[in-house]
């Protein structure tokens, strides 16, 4: 399928109403009948789409968070229209699958009617599909809002999409969808600059360079290297023509158009940061200072650190072992290397490795045509962090541990071997010693990873917690007027266990403020309606599964308590149990209420029916509670 760029854009309804006359002349082409891929296909394909992922993931988690509390999902698909991932409201999602709107299925318009994602790349335009105007019967009950994604040259290489329930109209999603698609585009765009090439900002209005409004190009020797959409229209151009030509010669040609075009530049040789309505987690962290609890563990770990030790940071899931690693980064005499990070839970196992260790040119179907040096290569000089390091698949451990070991690393289909130097900081929610006991990570590694092991403190043993709240709502405000919490709403957040920690709390948050509007004042009624709000506090557990195991209930016995389980297995067992029958088997959303990543939990009980013989006394299996 070709698609197209226009600067003469179609009204929606024109787009929708040309896409039922295509689908009509290929009727007996369509079928309510999802084109599925294997599971196998479909990790070859988010191989395929490394570098689509990889850009998209900060814009998907952040407009995930402001769509879910009003019943919709994200989603983000290739330039074929196939689903790579979706994330939101779980309960939508449920729904959703009833016309596979999943990963793996392909919702191109020759595929699946008139639909948003597949219109949007036919027409090469944003669009809205709202319930009747689907061409299929059964994909009536979604309205969806679809924004092409494009590369810095001008090609469409995919789709960001938001969909939720037909009954419920959002007349402000088409706009997001936009909004955060030309963010991918930036983070792409800003991705290229380097020593030898420039970022140039430029606009009509000397006041809004360097803006969210501003276009961009990305020069080498004043020849255009690439550039974004808004650039392209001030400019004049066809966006996929500008690669190549000079600079001078493009502003000459933009200045004799037969109306009259003034345009200022602004320069910089670092890429600036995308634009973002809501600042992200890690940019919000950075405008908070440290509890005095942080600062205190902090301490011994920069001293190890100075020392060349591998740092461990363990801690409850949310409780910002990431913003310690950068503090530990930031504040390490030779803080001029790199921070790279990598979440070792949140990648399907089949791109850790590449993603780790990078790939030649051509080492497998999909690989870029350049090559990946890979995470280990980027850290050189500088720290590499990973996270979640218990979630590491058992067959890479022993990689890692050769590099640790040896300090070079050999890309995937290379002979080639690279000398490494940089320092290593490691995290996980998981008590390692534990999994090393129970064979789930290499004992070797482990002692490798663990020279200095920094205990991050939870969310709550904040003194200033209250306090803490307030500010995080004046920065995630972003200059605007903060939402105002009346002192007994704000002392129910603060007395709260929070059990997911500073991300959880984040979370609420951000629903406070999609809902928020003038003059409000936010009352304990009318706190986001999450069952953590709404219940007494759980009394503490083991801290990956601090929420429920308390409440466990046996299916033979679902009147009474069932036996208390006595090892931390056991304990583990029948908090992954009760966590899916109160979500109704959902798994993302038993993994929240865990403090896991969903991919997290799919191991867990992938391992836990090892675990487990037939055995009266046993808890429920866990996997019985979704299959």
């Amino acid at each position: 399928m070709t698609f197209r760029h226009t600067f003469c854009p179609q009204t929606n309804e024109t787009m929708w109403r040309q896409s039922w006359e295509r689908c009509q002349t290929m009727q007996s082409e369509l079928s309510a009948e999802p084109r599925d891929m294997s599971q196998g296909a479909l990790r070859q394909l988010l191989e395929q789409q490394h570098h689509l992922l990889h850009h998209s993931a900060a814009a998907v988690q952040d407009l995930a968070a402001l769509v879910r509390p009003h019943r919709s999902l994200v989603l983000l698909c290739d330039a074929q229209g196939t689903v790579l991932q979706q994330a939101g409201d779980p309960n939508f999602l449920r729904r959703a699958e009833q016309v596979a709107l999943r990963a793996g299925v392909s919702w191109a318009e020759n595929h699946r009617g008139t639909n948003a994602i597949g219109t949007a790349l036919f027409c090469a335009q944003p669009i809205k599909i709202h319930g009747s105007q689907h061409y299929l019967p059964d994909n009536r009950i979604l309205s969806c809002h679809a924004a092409p994604i494009y590369d810095p040259y001008g090609q469409i290489i995919g789709v960001l999409d938001i969909s939720g329930p037909a009954e419920l109209e959002h007349h402000y999603a088409l706009d997001l969808a936009q909004l955060y698609a030309r963010q991918i585009n930036r983070q792409m765009l800003e991705s290229l600059c380097s020593p030898a090439r420039r970022l140039l900002h430029l606009h009509t209005d000397p006041g809004l360079l360097n803006s969210a409004f501003s276009g961009r190009l990305v020069l080498e020797d004043d020849i255009i290297v690439a550039a974004d959409e808004l650039a392209a229209r001030m400019l004049r151009q066809h966006w996929q023509e500008l690669p190549g030509q000079d600079l001078q010669s493009v502003l000459e040609r933009a200045k004799n158009t037969s109306e009259a075009l003034t345009l200022h530049l602004s320069s910089t040789t670092k890429p600036a940061p995308p634009a973002r309505p809501v600042p992200t987690q890690a940019e919000t962290a950075e405008t908070q200072p440290l509890s005095p609890q942080q600062e205190q563990a902090l301490a011994p770990a920069l001293r190890a650190m100075q020392m060349g030790l591998s740092i461990l940071l363990s801690g409850p899931s949310g409780s910002g072992k990431e913003r310690m690693a950068r503090e530990l980064h930031r504040r390490h005499p030779s803080r001029g290397g790199p921070f790279v990070a990598i979440n070792c839970a949140a990648l399907p196992e089949t791109l850790i490795e590449a993603e780790l260790f990078g790939y030649e040119a051509g080492a497998f179907t999909g690989a870029r045509r350049q090559g990946y040096a890979g995470k280990l290569r980027q850290a050189h000089g500088g720290v590499l962090f990973l996270d979640e390091i218990g979630d590491m698949p058992v067959g890479l451990q022993s990689r890692l541990l050769r590099v640790l070991q040896e300090r070079e690393v050999q890309a995937l289909g290379s002979e080639r071997t690279h000398r490494l130097d940089f320092q290593l900081i490691s995290a996980s929610h998981q008590p390692l010693e534990k999994l090393v006991r129970e064979g789930r990570f290499r004992a070797d590694l482990y002692f490798r990873l663990q020279d200095y092991i920094c205990t991050v403190p939870s969310l709550k043993e904040r003194p200033d917690l209250g306090d803490y709240i307030s500010r995080e709502l004046v920065a995630l405000s972003h200059g605007q007027v903060a939402p105002q919490l009346h002192p007994d709403a704000l002392k129910k957040l603060q007395d709260y266990d929070w059990p997911g920690n500073y991300r959880q709390l984040r979370s609420v948050l951000l629903q406070i403020m999609v809902q928020d509007y003038p003059g409000r004042v936010w009352r304990i009624q009318d706190l986001p309606a999450l069952p953590c709000l709404n219940a007494e506090s759980p009394a503490p557990q083991e801290p990956a599964f601090a929420v429920t195991a308390d409440h466990s209930r046996s299916r033979a016995t679902a009147q009474s308590a069932a036996p208390t389980p006595k090892t931390l297995r056991e304990q583990e067992y029948a908090a992954v149990q009760q966590a899916l029958k109160q979500h109704q088997g959902n798994i993302s959303k038993a993994a929240r209420a865990l403090g896991l990543h969903r991919s997290t939990l799919h191991r867990r009980l992938k391992t836990m029916s090892s675990f487990f013989t037939a055995d009266d006394h046993r808890p429920e299996s866990p996997e019985s509670a979704w299959q």
